[in-house]
């Protein structure tokens, strides 16, 4: 089968002839000339204005008078006094102590629970 093809729309012309002249494109010839005259133009005018500001900036530079006399000197070093070393006391063998002492305590609780345990399984008490 052959698919179906968009219906042909059939417009009615106004003239007499079939045919409406006024609403016809007429050619013309084509040309880029004018628009790259005027694009050449804009380019110049461009460059003579970047070239007038170059100059007025070149012009604009004035050169400040030197000072007369001898320099202004340096205000003088500050000098730190130097840092004198104390000595380094950090607390480490006291710490070492405290935790060795509280895990000392800490195994002894364990270790007679564990033993009471212990023997609590073995030895039962009748009443």
């Amino acid at each position: 089968m052959r698919a179906n093809r968009h219906p042909v729309v059939m417009l009615s012309c106004d003239s007499e002839n079939g045919s409406n002249k006024e609403n016809f494109t007429h050619p013309k010839p084509f040309s880029f000339e004018d628009r790259e005259l005027s694009l050449i133009k804009r380019r110049n005018e461009r460059m003579v204005q970047a070239e007038l500001n170059a100059k007025l900036l070149a012009n604009s530079f004035k050169a400040q008078p030197m000072r007369v006399g001898s320099p202004d000197r340096l205000p003088p070093r500050v000098v730190h006094s130097p840092v004198h070393p104390i000595s380094f006391h950090s607390f480490t063998e006291e710490r070492i102590a405290l935790h060795r002492s509280k895990r000392e305590v800490g195994l002894d609780l364990q270790s007679s629970l564990y033993m009471n345990e212990y023997h609590s399984s073995f030895f039962h008490s009748k009443p």
